[in-house]
């Protein structure tokens, strides 16, 4: 017969279960503040649970949040289990205002102040005032508002940075933190959207494309209204009353909203942001060419890149666009040199059926065209030289098509003077929905394509090297093949003019050896007598 477990297994058993289980010692033991119903145990809701699995199995986590989820509280709780049973845990919470600040350090003592004293197993308050809370296991949190230099400190078991998108300094901020975390420390960084800007919106695209901020990889976690169990539609529509459309959908359905006038309207936007979807495979060191679809033997291909500066600061991009269906099927965007781009892109231009391939041959652009010529590829695009007219309906008044390549040069120049062409082109297609895009990364970049001072441009800290690549493909594709189907036409009609223009003759005579000589016929078999 089995022996009843003793009071001390039991505490020990309960003891260990909370350690390893933060849900469990939040609905167990924690108790909150709630506004109407006074202090209560904090009953996690299933996606705080979610949320809270995601912040302790990453090193760092973004999480993307609709106003009045109680995700501040979760990060207070989530604050006291790393604080209660690992010992020098060094927690800093940076927000927006002192009050705020306080705010979060108030809900951690309040939690640890109703904690059951097993629960405790001896551990003491060492510091206990507004802004910070210390522990005699060595850990502790202390909580700062918003300055350049917040994110200063001789090294941290965890930076939580609060409403990341409204902090000021935000970007002298992240970047004093870093070397605060590079020893291992973990991060969590939250926020209502405040517009496609700054460093947590940047970080948000990094994070949902999977690539790295200086080192450090996010988790994005999206948190939107409908995921709250006691929210309905009739409180979303309040919020509309209360906050204005633009704004609740901003602080409800987690929707970034721009600070500028972006190039493509927010509805056209939203509608290809539904169709983004994961590559079917990525290659490359680091995985940065993304594909959608392989290359088939009966379509032809556009392969359009965009250069960067060839040091290393700054990203190359490149789009393979179906001619046929207009839609993209691979994409390519990372740090390269310039000629080890060169030599990818006649690879991928290859691969998809010798396409055309075109490159943006401004400045160091020259360094990677230059890589196709000595390679010899078959299929590169060449432009007009000393041409003023940009419109393709000029193009092929002047024939362009049968014009032999002294008059052109390798690449396209995308120069003040053509990039509105290109861009205009770019709003047309999507203005009527005659495009197919997968790229999250692509999307992204046209997220923050604005016009600032009536020229169109990635606001500032962004890029735009895809939506250019893209916008070179989708000029090209229309020139190009209208000037290739002119020589078409031309040739068939020439030939159809041939045909007519046979010469037939009016008499045609019933003896083939006979001719006129003066009135009469005489045969002239005798030509060929023996």
């Amino acid at each position: 017969m089995t022996s009843q477990k003793s009071l001390k297994d039991v505490v020990k058993d309960e003891f260990l279960r909370c350690a390893v289980d933060p849900a469990y010692f939040a609905r167990k033991y924690c108790k909150i503040s709630h506004p109407t119903k006074g202090k209560i145990s904090f009953d996690l809701f299933p996606f705080q649970e979610d949320c809270l699995r995601e912040m302790r199995d990453n090193r760092c986590s973004i999480i993307l949040k609709s106003r009045q989820m109680g995700i501040s509280t979760l990060t207070a709780m989530f604050s006291l289990h790393s604080m209660m049973f690992n010992d020098e845990f060094k927690i800093l919470v940076i927000a927006t205002k002192q009050d705020a600040a306080k705010n979060l350090t108030a809900k951690v003592q309040l939690m640890f102040e109703n904690l059951p004293a097993f629960i405790k197993q001896g551990i003491s308050v060492v510091t206990n005032n507004r802004m910070e809370l210390s522990f005699s296991n060595g850990s502790g949190i202390k909580a700062v508002s918003s300055s350049p230099n917040a994110g200063r400190s001789e090294g941290l078991s965890c930076l939580i940075i609060d409403e990341a998108a409204h902090i000021d300094h935000i970007e002298e901020i992240w970047a004093s933190a870093q070397p605060t975390l590079s020893t291992g420390g973990k991060c969590v960084m939250l926020s209502t959207p405040n517009g496609q800007q700054g460093v947590f919106y940047r970080i948000w695209q990094q994070a949902e494309e999977n690539s790295s901020n200086s080192g450090f990889k996010f988790k994005p976690i999206s948190l939107p209204w409908h995921l709250h169990p006691e929210r309905d539609q009739a409180w979303r529509d309040e919020q509309d009353s209360e906050l204005g459309k633009r704004i609740a959908a901003q602080e409800c359905e987690c929707s970034f909203l721009s600070s500028g006038n972006t190039v493509l309207e927010p509805e056209i936007l939203g509608f290809y942001d539904k169709k983004v979807a994961e590559p079917i495979e990525k290659r490359g060191i680091g995985g940065d060419l993304w594909i959608w679809k392989y290359p088939d033997v009966t379509h032809s291909y556009i392969v359009s890149a965009d250069v960067a500066r060839g040091d290393g600061e700054d990203y190359s991009g490149a789009i393979v666009l179906d001619v046929e269906t207009c839609e993209q099927v691979a994409e390519y965007k990372g740090k390269i040199d310039t000629q080890a781009f060169g030599r990818m892109l006649v690879s991928i231009a290859t691969e998809y059926n010798s396409a055309l391939l075109i490159i943006d041959n401004k400045n160091i652009g020259w360094s990677t065209v230059q890589i196709a010529i000595d390679l010899k590829y078959p299929n590169l695009y060449y432009s007009y030289k000393n041409d003023p007219f940009l419109d393709e309906n000029i193009h092929l008044r002047r024939a362009y098509d049968m014009a032999t390549k002294d008059d052109m040069v390798p690449g396209l120049t995308t120069t003040t003077r053509i990039r509105p062409v290109l861009v205009s082109k770019l709003e047309n297609y999507f203005r009527d929905f005659g495009i197919g895009i997968y790229s999250r990364r692509l999307l992204n970049e046209l997220k923050v394509f604005v016009w600032i001072g009536g020229k169109p441009q990635a606001q500032r800290g962004y890029n735009d090297d895809l939506v250019m690549a893209l916008a070179m493909a989708l000029y090209v594709r229309d020139t190009s093949l209208r000037l290739h189907q002119m020589g078409i036409d031309l040739t068939r009609r020439a030939i159809q003019g041939t045909r007519k223009s046979i010469y037939k003759p009016e008499n045609i005579l019933s003896n083939q050896w006979e001719m006129n000589i003066g009135n009469r016929r005489e045969s002239i078999k005798w030509l060929i007598s023996k």
